[in-house]
């Protein structure tokens, strides 16, 4: 029997930099620390990857340009039957961290104290710990998100579960950014009427159908310039914005 092929993580980059061209070799470590591959080690410790890793690769790195948030991302790659289930991932700190982010968990944790005491223990201190800090002018800690956005942790998690939020690990933290905050901010105006999260899913697909009606429509730019690329694909992707605001209001005009 021939045994099956194997890759070293140079010859998958190789691979996957003909259609990523901008592919690092750190965003494949980077998936393997969050579970989609879990590559063999040699006794030399050197990675082996066999085809089926480097089609999961491929697989993420193409809904991730659609920017489709990674538990989506990972998702789906579970329901096409491409890598296993959640349980089954790795149990390293990256990969607890990806779970950490599929189970929606935006309870900031509050550290022990070092030595035991009378006094209740309390969840906000005069100097507050790491993970409750900004971690940069526009990103968010799971606590900051929280107050900042005017909504409760439920709502948050509800909101996150529905992929309208795409909080990433930076530094082994969940953490949100500034998008993130406008989403919940304008979907909290709704929730605060008495809209219910689950109500604004159709919401989202709509948004990822566009999404991926502009992807359609760009594919034949990929061989531009990347500077070049970009700046016709974001025009592109005004345009069809701008085509659905008028297709919106005549058919608003019409029917409401």
């Amino acid at each position: 029997m021939t045994a099956a092929r194997t890759y070293r993580i140079g010859e998958v980059h190789r691979l996957l930099r003909d259609e990523f061209p901008d592919l690092e070799l750190s965003k494949i470590r980077y998936y393997e620390d969050q579970g989609l591959v879990q590559p063999k080690r040699t006794k030399s410790k050197y990675r082996v990857f066999v085809p089926s890793d480097v089609e999961v690769l491929r697989e993420a790195l193409r809904l991730r340009a659609r920017n489709i948030a990674l538990p989506d991302v990972r998702r789906r790659l579970v329901d096409r039957g491409m890598i296993a289930p959640e349980g089954e991932m790795a149990n390293g700190p990256a990969a607890r961290a990806a779970r950490l982010v599929q189970a929606n968990a935006v309870t900031a944790r509050v550290p022990e104290s070092p030595a035991p005491s009378s006094t209740p223990a309390v969840a906000v201190q005069s100097a507050a710990p790491p993970f409750l800090t900004v971690v940069s002018s526009d990103t968010y800690a799971s606590a900051e998100f929280v107050a900042a956005s005017g909504l409760s942790e439920r709502q948050i998690n509800d909101l996150q579960a529905q992929g309208f939020l795409a909080p990433e690990i930076i530094h082994e933290r969940l953490t949100y950014s500034a998008l993130d905050l406008q989403v919940a901010k304008r979907a909290g105006v709704l929730i605060n009427q008495g809209v219910a999260v689950r109500q604004l899913t159709p919401l989202r697909r709509l948004v990822q159908l566009e999404m991926d009606f502009v992807r359609d429509l760009t594919v034949p730019l990929r061989k531009l310039p990347k500077a070049q690329r970009e700046i016709q694909e974001a025009r592109v992707a005004s345009e069809v914005s701008e085509l659905r605001n008028a297709v919106h209001a005549a058919t608003a005009a019409k029917h409401l």
